[in-house]
């Protein structure tokens, strides 16, 4: 076992994201390959590792005034909209 300076026993346990990814099911297993410095012996391993939730710009808005937001946000792409036209004439 390698003892790093100032790393107590009881700072070797996960990081929180870990626990609370683990205890809500957002996690799967992979398989990993790992190679022997020594020999150049390629072998894999099975471990943990977090789900990804949202990919590229996808994700969720959380608001208080929902109305409010919602007509902001179609004026908005109502602008936009217009934009997109006039630039394509």
């Amino acid at each position: 076992m390698v003892q790093l300076a100032g790393i107590d026993k009881a700072d070797d346990r996960p990081p929180y994201r870990q626990i609370a990814a683990r205890a809500k099911g957002h996690t799967k297993r992979v398989r990993r390959q790992r190679v022997d410095q020594a020999t150049g012996r390629v072998t894999t391993r099975t471990t943990t590792v977090r789900k990804r939730l949202f990919a590229g710009n996808r994700g969720f808005v959380t608001v208080n005034d929902a109305p409010a937001m919602a007509s902001q946000l179609a004026r908005y792409l109502a602008l936009a909209n217009c934009q997109v036209y006039s630039l394509s004439s």
